[in-house]
């Protein structure tokens, strides 16, 4: 089977055994199912394309200009597919080779924000924006690539405020630039680490469904 874990999704963020997906995937073509879009492609419509003689595959991202590099996929198994423009907006597919049509084919994928999924942990209901609400949960970071995965950083998006993150569960920070953000060990090969989420909702404030909690992180992994 080929080998997933490449530079741009060697890193996987999961929440109680499962991976945590942040984007849900709307369109597909014969014999290939969407596993994980990254964040990075963001809401919007993008091309899965499929080549003349219906082995490779390639992504646009929503916005994007160009597709990325035409993959191998004529087999069963699970691919990367990354953007012409921007190598981190991927999409991670499996393939059923024996449900691969001959000839060129395209799909447009719809890609749609996801709620509630143990990133901004669950919704806050009207009496508990009233009251005040303090929520706290982990996310399981794992290293699913070849090399050691350094100088992780994990920042919180500058539009959110109410978004606390820490590396032992006690010390609390809110940083919402990649230069401000909190380090985490060198993650090896198979490793994992727990990232703790704290969610505070102010006494008296507004409940808001449609309102997304974003985390943003880079690191090194050569």
């Amino acid at each position: 089977m080929p080998d997933i874990a490449t530079h741009a999704d060697c890193l996987q963020f999961t929440s109680g055994g499962s991976e945590v997906v942040s984007l849900d995937a709307v369109g597909v073509l014969d014999g290939v199912r969407v596993l994980q879009a990254a964040g990075s492609n963001g809401p919007g419509m993008g091309r899965l394309i499929g080549s003349e003689d219906g082995n490779r595959l390639a992504w646009q991202a929503p916005g994007s200009s160009a597709a990325g590099p035409s993959v191998e996929a004529s087999a069963d198994g699970s691919y990367l597919l990354e953007d012409g423009d921007n190598p981190d907006a991927f999409l991670r597919v499996q393939v059923y080779a024996d449900y691969r049509p001959d000839g060129a084919d395209a799909a447009r994928v719809y890609l749609g924000d996801v709620y509630e999924n143990a990133v901004s942990n669950d919704d806050v209901t009207a009496g508990e924006a009233s009251a005040g609400d303090v929520t706290t949960w982990t996310l399981t970071l794992e290293n699913a690539g070849n090399t050691v995965l350094s100088q992780l950083r994990v920042w919180v998006d500058s539009a959110i405020s109410r978004i606390e993150i820490s590396d032992d569960g006690a010390s609390w920070v809110s940083p919402t630039s990649e230069a401000a953000a909190l380090v985490l060990p060198d993650l090896a090969v198979g490793g994992t680490d727990t990232l703790h989420i704290r969610r505070t909702v102010a006494a008296s404030t507004s409940s808001d469904p449609s309102e997304l909690a974003h985390l943003h992180y880079s690191f090194h992994g050569i």
